[in-house]
């Protein structure tokens, strides 16, 4: 069942969207695998908790990234001109975000009073696809108008694209091989 405060949202802003299905996928790889979807342009939110000097219980803010990239916490507070931030514990959101099954939160700052913070990575000539609100759900839309409807904070530091690491080696008998993985 579709996310009806989603779609009106999105009605409202009159934003060029559609929802798809897929099979029930519980992380953002495997949605993007079940979706036949590149991980570049599928979506994954992470909650963040921000914490300042004189707020010792922080705020939550949205962090829309390529389902395989990762936050670097130091970076992005230095970023985002806060004292320390740490990746939420879905146990400590979840009351949050009542009406999306947990983790499948759509980043949109005007459904949850937060703020959205989206990855450089993203190409604005491409689709852009994120979770409905469920595992089995997503929202298409050109990336371009997900911009023009949320008008995210755009950041390039504290994200962390996935590296190439180098060869495994090991050490036979004196010999090393190299493994591939």
């Amino acid at each position: 069942m579709s996310f009806q405060r989603l779609k009106d949202f999105l009605n409202s802003k009159q934003a060029k969207y559609s929802f798809e299905l897929h099979s029930p996928a519980y992380t953002a790889l495997e949605v993007a695998e079940r979706a036949h979807v590149h991980g570049m342009k599928l979506g994954k939110v992470v909650v963040v908790n921000m914490f300042n000097e004189e707020d010792l219980n922080g705020e939550f803010a949205l962090c829309l990234l390529p389902a395989h990239y990762h936050i670097d916490c130091d970076a992005l507070a230095k970023t985002l001109a806060v004292d320390e931030i740490a990746i939420s514990m879905e146990c400590d959101f979840v009351h949050r975000f009542p009406q999306c099954e947990t983790g499948a939160i759509p980043p949109f700052s005007e459904l949850w009073n937060l703020p959205v913070y989206m990855s450089f990575a993203f190409d604005m000539d491409q689709d852009i696809f994120f979770n409905a609100g469920n595992w089995s759900e997503f929202v298409r839309m050109p990336c371009a108008e997900y911009f023009r409807v949320e008008q995210p904070r755009l950041i390039s530091e504290g994200i962390i694209a996935p590296g190439i690491t180098p060869p495994k080696v090991s050490v036979r008998r004196g010999r090393e091989v190299f493994r591939k993985h």
